[in-house]
């Protein structure tokens, strides 16, 4: 609901109004309720299929496994979702998870159109806005109790408490219910926000030189709040696990399609908004800050606008903005590899040595030359043979090998290996109670700069043109996208590595768009004493054409899914060690189509560093790249590193659109029209190509493998007839 009252006095034109508003969404996700069988090895271990038992088989070990796994049904897991009613009835039952997510906000606004003088207007105003807390119809908001404190868990309530393996000063995280209609109404998921005013000033000039009215300046300055999605609130509250439960039934034998039922309530384990103890290790846990603010952008720009003969109207703009505080979800639960002292035993183990740490973690188990025992058995052969864990180190992977023995259910429950050393369940994560602690703040910030020149071609002597050209950067650490806009740090302890040009960021980009109305027909060039029919026939038929040109998106080099060298994110980069292409060129070959020519894969040199013991080396599947001439340029970091290389270096393959139509036109009597038309999409028939492979452990890497579209039209060239009468 909304109003505004309008006064004009003098030289001043008033303006100011108000806006209430109240926002509902009712989402609803039957997702994981039915049962799902996940393809995996299980809890056993795979023989016959390996590279000690197939000679050659190399790096196409995992691919040959996994093709093992789908031919025979074997099954990691059955898992199925559990949802709970409304307070009081919070029972885990096979329902669909149902949430009603209601808003309330106001704002109001004050704008002053100042006619200083003639050919000069000064534009001031002001908006407040008040976003408020959302909650849940009926009661089902769930929140962290003690606020995005509690996320951190055992560990303490901040980010001062992370990285100290074992030190136990907070408490184990619970769920709570809260807002309106809840047992605790007077809770919210985070503070209100008051403060949101957003000023705005602008002015415009008619320059009185160089003729008059002919050239004006205009210069703007506002502030705008960003409103939060109720989407973005489904996830952080709504699929919290004390109202949702994921059960899983996994076998410590051999597990397959043959051999399970549904549903599997017997496996549910706990109540709604019961403690999850530190056993579990499968869930994640959601939070918004407790001090969560209103994003907000600065929008500033300055334009010249000049009239030039034939009614060409050329624009000059300077167009920015600078968003601040805006939204973005990062992890409590970075895998720590340094402080735990895990790097240093991953290194030893992967260089053919042994691990005191390792032997204490893994003591009593049998990796395959029977239980460790630190002196007589050790960890380290083990861990090079073992399936389960053999493939971290032949791939750099620190973190992953952390993240495994933090969370593997291998040798009893999640966890179990750090308890039997005693090092303290929250030795490599902070909250241990969860695979995934999160929290949603005001994390990222970002910048746009840009130039836009516009030329407009007034419909005159049957033609009218318009044409575009922007030079732009955007730049920030966080698109927010996706429903969750979670983007864990590259390495929490250095947030910065992380700014970056945006997905979205193109360096340029040329929009032209025209149409010539053909010279034929009466008084026309061509035809011009002609009637009757010739001239129904001859005149009024008209071409047009659009012509689009933008830069490539920016990507990143990347290392694939299997090394994670510093954590558990799939973030890393590769080291660098030569000048590396700014951008490529799509070049047809013979076996497809590849981006950067003159770029190779090569064996990656950190594979010198890991021993041949157990076959360990022959299991690596890292790739170097290299140049022409066979100079390395891009290596995988060695683990503990985050890798050289920054994000978003190289510029993928520009995309461009062209499209024409034919119109023509017929008058039938004074009220009728009758219309034809022909519109050719992509006239060319020239593909647009997708993004380039640049994962440099893949075997495709540079390849390009798709085409896709730009401004809706499609890959391959489109003729659309059509028909029409209007009266």
């Amino acid at each position: 609901m909304s109003d505004s009252l309008s006064w004009i006095r003098g030289r001043h034109a008033l303006k100011f109004g108000g806006t209430l508003g109240f926002r509902s969404s009712l989402a609803t996700s039957s997702f994981s309720s039915m049962p799902r069988a996940v393809i995996g090895v299980g809890a056993t271990s795979i023989t016959g299929v390996t590279n000690t038992a197939i000679a050659g088989l190399g790096s196409n070990e995992s691919y040959a496994q996994s093709m093992l796994m789908n031919l025979t049904g074997s099954l990691d897991r059955i898992e199925q979702a559990f949802n709970s009613g409304a307070p009081p009835d919070l029972a885990f039952t096979t329902q669909y998870k149902n949430r009603h997510w209601q808003e309330r906000e106001f704002s109001w606004f004050f704008k002053d159109d100042f006619k200083m003088r003639p050919g000069f207007t000064l534009n001031l105003g002001i908006r407040y806005e008040w976003y408020g807390v959302p909650y849940e119809k009926h009661g089902r908001n769930a929140g962290v109790v003690g606020g995005s404190a509690g996320l951190f868990g055992i560990s303490g309530t901040d980010w001062n408490d992370l990285y100290q393996p074992g030190r136990q000063v907070g408490k184990m995280t619970d769920i709570e219910l809260v807002g309106k209609n809840s047992p605790n109404p007077d809770r919210q998921l985070y503070k209100d926000d008051w403060n949101n005013f957003a000023p705005a000033v602008g002015l415009s000039w008619s320059l009185p030189w160089f003729g008059k009215d002919k050239t004006v300046l205009r210069v703007g300055y506002g502030v705008g709040y960003e409103l939060n999605s109720l989407r973005l609130l489904n996830v952080v509250s709504g699929d919290q696990p004390g109202l949702r439960t994921v059960a899983q039934d996994r076998r410590s034998s051999y597990f397959s399609l043959a051999s399970f039922a549904v549903p599997i309530t017997n496996k549910i384990v706990g109540k709604p908004l019961e403690t999850v103890p530190n056993t579990d290790r499968t869930q994640t846990i959601r939070a918004y800050d407790t001090n969560l603010r209103t994003p907000y952008t600065q929008n500033f720009n300055i334009a010249i606008q000049r009239e030039l003969p034939g009614n060409i109207t050329l624009d000059l703009r300077y167009v920015g903005n600078k968003g601040t505080k805006l939204l973005r979800g990062v992890t409590v639960n970075e895998v720590n590899i340094l402080e735990t002292g895990i790097l240093e035993a991953f290194k030893a183990v992967q260089a053919g040595g042994e691990s005191p740490l390792l032997d204490r973690i893994f003591a009593g188990q049998n990796l395959g030359n029977g239980p460790i025992d630190g002196s007589s058995v050790r960890a380290g052969a083990g861990l090079r043979t073992s399936t389960r864990t053999r493939a971290f180190f032949a791939n750099n992977s620190a973190g992953q090998f952390a993240d495994y023995i933090n969370t593997t259910t291998d040798y009893g429950d999640a966890g179990i290996l750090l308890r039997r050393a005693g090092l303290g369940e929250n030795f490599i994560v902070a909250n241990p109670q969860f695979l995934h602690s999160r929290v949603t703040g005001n994390f990222a910030n970002s910048t746009y700069h840009s130039m836009q020149i516009d030329a407009t071609k007034r419909f005159s002597a049957g033609w009218t043109l318009q044409s575009n050209f922007t030079w732009s950067k955007a730049l920030g650490e966080e698109e927010g996208a996706g429903q969750e806009m979670n983007d864990n740090y590259r390495n929490g302890r250095d947030r910065a590595l992380d700014k970056r040009l945006l997905s979205f960021n193109r360096t340029y980009a040329l929009r032209n768009s025209g149409t010539f109305e053909l010279p034929f027909g009466p008084g026309k060039l061509i035809g011009a004493g002609s009637h009757g029919f010739l001239a129904r026939l001859i005149e009024r038929w008209q071409i047009g054409a659009i012509y689009n040109l933008y830069a490539g998106q920016p990507l990143s080099f990347s290392l694939g899914n299997n090394v994670r060298t510093f954590n558990n994110e799939t973030d890393m980069t590769p080291n660098q060690f030569g000048p590396i292409p700014g951008k490529g060129q799509a070049t047809k070959t013979a076996d497809g189509v590849v981006f950067f020519t003159g770029l190779n894969q090569t064996a990656d040199p950190s594979i010198n560093l890991i021993t041949t013991d157990q076959g360990l080396r022959g299991r690596s599947a890292m790739f170097a790249i290299t140049d022409s001439s066979g100079r390395i340029l891009l290596a995988n970091p060695v683990a503990g590193e985050t890798g050289s290389l920054g994000y978003r270096v190289v510029q993928g393959p520009a995309t461009f659109a062209f499209d024409m139509d034919l119109v023509k036109r017929v008058r039938i009597g004074e009220r009728k029209e009758f219309e034809f038309r022909i519109d050719a999409i992509n006239v060319l028939n020239k593909p647009t190509w997708g993004s380039p492979n640049t994962n440099i452990n893949d075997t495709n890497f540079g390849r390009i493998t798709s085409t896709t579209n730009v401004d809706s039209s499609n890959a391959s060239r489109i003729i659309v007839l059509n028909a029409r009468i209007s009266f």
